[in-house]
């Protein structure tokens, strides 16, 4: 008894953080669960012990509170393959402070992490984070932006894969970060021993929403406490690459050393492969319309597609393309008042 006293000890200190008070109260909790359970009382007719009766004695009453972020991101139906995803990639394994991806609204950067992601997970252990959240992000009771979220989501997406220790949330923020430095540790140490080159890949993306939500709710923005800690101290075998748009970086980011790339708009070529995946009809003059007028950013260019013809310039206003699509964005928001009404 003793001996599975200690271990249940032992493991619940490594779900948590050593530290945490939170531990041995939970240890006290689930002791007194195995009393009531092994007691003999008459009208427990139930003695056995289950998931959902550990999960509430740890304080964690369902089990999405172990992955509370869950991601939303849209599919992509036509999927352009740009060679900035290599020079990404390799900038990510090169080392270094965290690598900020950073562009114009539009700009695909979302895209371009999910696809450093499917390159990277050739070798690397890789885990990616949806700051945007199909819109929740603006719901404060998702709660995205913090730390005691995230960072437990994180954590856990890498021990469901046998990485590492689960995490339990921890409401003292040295005690979480110290928990997740520990977990990030273990991860690394568990991949490179089937791959000594192999690596912990965590894509952040759109983490100028966690630092908006932060400010408006007076907290710590995850993402400021995450590149902060490993700006200064490093956990070897771990490679961070985030991204937020050009405008909000240094809030993004805050004070944290952080080295930066920024997303251009398609090239030509690239222009040209969306518009003919899109409408194999398009003409050349349609297509040279089209490049025009969305300054060839992605998102613009998809709905002057999704808008349809005419596709000349002439029967389109004069504006850049910032203005374009925000003209469209206003069509498509009017068309759905009048079929919500």
């Amino acid at each position: 008894l003793r001996q599975a006293d200690h271990a249940v000890s032992r493991i619940l200190a490594s779900w948590s953080e050593a530290s945490d008070p939170e531990s041995e109260k939970r240890l006290l909790k689930l002791r007194n669960l195995v009393r009531i359970k092994a007691g003999g009382d008459p009208q427990n007719r139930d003695n056995r012990i289950d998931r959902v009766a550990v999960l509430a004695e740890l304080e964690v009453d369902h089990e999405d509170r172990l992955y509370p972020t869950p991601d939303a991101f849209p599919q992509t139906a036509h999927l352009i393959e740009r060679p900035i995803i290599g020079e990404v990639v390799a900038l990510a394994r090169s080392g270094g402070a965290p690598l900020i991806v950073h562009g114009t609204g539009g700009m695909g950067k979302t895209v371009l992490m999910q696809s450093v992601a499917e390159q990277m997970r050739s070798r690397d252990q890789v885990v990616i984070f949806d700051g945007f959240g199909a819109g929740r992000w603006r719901d404060l009771a998702d709660g995205r932006h913090r730390p005691d979220r995230t960072l437990v989501h994180i954590a856990n997406l890498l021990a469901g894969r046998g990485l590492c220790d689960i995490l339990l949330p921890i409401s003292d923020l040295t005690s979480l970060l110290r928990g997740f430095r520990q977990r990030l540790s273990q991860a690394v140490g568990a991949v490179r021993q089937a791959d000594p080159e192999a690596s912990v890949v965590l894509l952040l993306d759109a983490i100028d929403h966690a630092a908006i939500s932060a400010e408006e709710g007076g907290t710590r923005s995850f993402a400021h406490v995450l590149l902060n800690s490993l700006s200064v101290e490093p956990v070897d075998g771990v490679i961070v690459v985030a991204s937020c748009r050009t405008e909000r970086l240094q809030q993004a980011v805050g004070n944290a050393e952080h080295r930066n790339f920024e997303v251009a708009p398609f090239t030509p070529e690239e222009a040209e492969r969306l518009i003919v995946a899109r409408d194999a009809s398009a003409s050349a003059a349609e297509i040279a319309a089209l490049m025009v007028r969305s300054g060839r950013n992605p998102r613009c260019l998809d709905m002057l597609l999704a808008d349809g013809r005419p596709y000349d310039p002439a029967s389109l206003p004069d504006a850049g393309a910032a203005d374009v699509l925000d003209g469209l964005l206003e069509k498509r928001l009017g068309n759905a008042r009048r079929v919500a009404l």
